[in-house]
């Protein structure tokens, strides 16, 4: 092999490059960059949903009520959900200024790293086996994570073309959802398989092959570097206040971002209730485990949210969004309202047209459930593009780390107290049917928007 061939074959990290971008594949699925970072939020999100749900079916109850384990109870459930996004309340501002101020690609690489030695020392010190230190581990993992997401988000406008912003977005919340879905089906059977130990080096390796692909995604270079040295900390804490205000005077003088930054937060509730009372609902109607509630239960929802990605992508592309986000919420309404009569007609034990009442709650809720992950693409999708097609750039992060400060801290707290109703208060039929209100009535608020954007 002569020299020359094999200086061809070594590939050097990429540079910045200019503000000009030189690439404008006509796919997206032909542009290197997006894949490199498609790739990356594939293996995090795998890595950080299985964790979750590993700590949740080792660790022990640790005070909760007899017979209401972490495996099986909405409120527990809602627990886990709370300790998994509730950093994004203390942490979302700040890292929305550093995604504007810094190398956005640096602050990904960062942040990956950072979960990789936090599952390191929960691999090194057993911490399955010690319930505080487990939740404590899953609370970090999640302050690492709020870095990576506005960083995630505010570097697809830079890399990708225009034109591709809404197909990138739909991909990208497509893999958040089926993450979850192969989180609940894969986390118990990879447990069994590979024990705590192997499954732990397992999710520590995805996030070493995501931080490699992070290393080769091109980014154009940013229009000015901020000096961080010792010397400048208080001007640099000044600054910041400052940036951090700008940004919601940003947000509270258009009308559009304040809209879109509501239903952001309604509409992820509506997803964290959902997630919180699916092994209850599996178990209360249909007599699932929680070993097959994902195959089950969780498999036809991510059925659903690919059918809905398509129709959405190639159906209503250019539609009005809040029009799309409004067929999200009543697509969400039905198959709520669907979901109440079958846990009804369960707990009166009535069947209908001759069937018996348990293949009548099989069919409602399979159709339920399907309708739920149809809906949620048009619930989420089209308002994070608004987000990024009206934000000016210079803001995108900040506006970002608000919008997952909303949509992921103060909307899991519904779920803790929509899963606490259903184990201890009201029970699933009775919950339901007020969950059904609350959506319905949500639907009629949101249908006086509907032309805004």
């Amino acid at each position: 092999m002569n020299i020359k061939f094999t200086k061809r074959l070594k590939y050097k990290l990429p540079r910045d490059i200019p503000n000009v971008r030189s690439w404008d594949p006509q796919s997206i699925f032909l542009d290197r960059d997006f894949l490199l970072l498609w790739f990356s939020q594939i293996t995090t999100l795998i890595g950080g949903g299985i964790f979750a749900l590993v700590v949740a079916f080792l660790a022990d109850t640790g005070g909760l009520p007899k017979g209401h384990g972490i495996s099986s109870s909405s409120s527990a459930m809602g627990i886990v959900i709370l300790l998994n996004n509730f950093p994004s309340f203390f942490v979302a501002f700040i890292a929305g200024v550093m995604a504007d101020w810094f190398d956005r690609k640096k602050i990904m690489i960062i942040s990956n790293v950072l979960r990789m030695l936090l599952l390191v020392i929960f691999l090194v010190f057993h911490g399955w086996e010690f319930t505080f230190f487990a939740f404590g581990i899953i609370f970090f993992i999640s302050a690492a994570k709020q870095f990576f997401l506005p960083a995630e988000a505010s570097i697809i406008p830079d890399i990708v073309a225009r034109k591709n912003i809404m197909p990138a977005n739909s991909i990208f919340n497509l893999t958040t959802y089926v993450t979850y879905v192969l989180g609940f089906i894969l986390a118990g059977p990879l447990l069994d398989l590979m024990g705590p130990d192997k499954l732990i080096l397992f999710l520590i390796l995805l996030f070493i092959l995501a931080t490699i692909a992070t290393l080769f995604i091109r980014v154009p270079k940013p229009v000015e570097k901020r000096d961080v040295s010792l010397f400048r900390f208080v001007k640099l804490v000044q600054d910041f206040i400052e940036s951090f205000i700008s940004g919601l005077q940003y947000i509270f003088r258009d009308k559009v971002q304040k809209v879109m930054m509501v239903h952001n937060l309604v509409a992820q509730s509506f997803l964290y209730i959902f997630i919180a009372l699916v092994f209850k609902l599996g178990e209360f109607l249909i007599g699932l485990t929680p070993s097959n509630v994902g195959f089950a239960s969780v498999m036809p929802m991510g059925v659903g949210i690919i059918i809905g990605v398509l129709i959405l992508n190639t159906r209503f592309k250019y539609s009005k969004r809040v029009k799309l986000s409004l067929f999200g919420v009543l697509a969400i309404f039905i198959a709520s309202v669907t979901l109440s009569i079958a846990s009804l007609l369960k707990w009166h034990s009535i069947g209908l047209l001759g069937y018996s009442v348990h293949t009548v709650v099989v069919i409602l809720t399979g159709v339920s459930v399907i309708t739920i992950g149809l809906g949620f693409p048009f619930l989420l999708i089209p308002s994070q593009t608004v987000i990024q097609e009206k934000t000016e750039q210079g803001f995108l992060g900040r506006v970002y780390g608000v919008w997952l400060a909303l949509s992921q801290a103060l909307a899991s707290v519904p779920a803790v107290i929509i899963g606490y109703t259903a184990d201890f208060l009201l029970g699933v039929p009775t919950t339901l049917v007020w969950s059904s209100i609350i959506i319905g009535t949500y639907a009629i608020v949101l249908s006086r928007y509907k032309n805004l954007v």
